[in-house]
């Protein structure tokens, strides 16, 4: 009742299976490093880089990270959607 849409498919996908999430998450985290990208670009958004290098580290999603990435990554991909 109280979350947005987004925290409603996000709560949705984190009560689901495994492989599930780490679909999710991995398509979230590319969603995301092109969006962080593209405001580098456009904006010249430096403080932004660190962002970046921190979504492309991330290579082993598995059932120990997967929630967390998906949490981050969703809230981080609001913040950008705002901008």
């Amino acid at each position: 009742k109280h979350l947005s849409d987004s925290g409603k498919k996000v709560f949705k996908v984190l009560v689901s299976s495994d492989e599930v999430k780490i679909k999710y998450a991995e398509d979230l985290k590319n969603e995301c490093l092109s969006m962080v990208e593209k405001a580098i670009i456009e904006e010249g958004d430096s403080f932004l880089d660190n962002f970046k290098d921190k979504l492309s580290s991330i290579k082993d999603i598995n059932s120990n990270n997967v929630d967390e990435i998906i949490i981050n990554c969703s809230e981080l991909n609001e913040s950008l959607s705002k901008k």
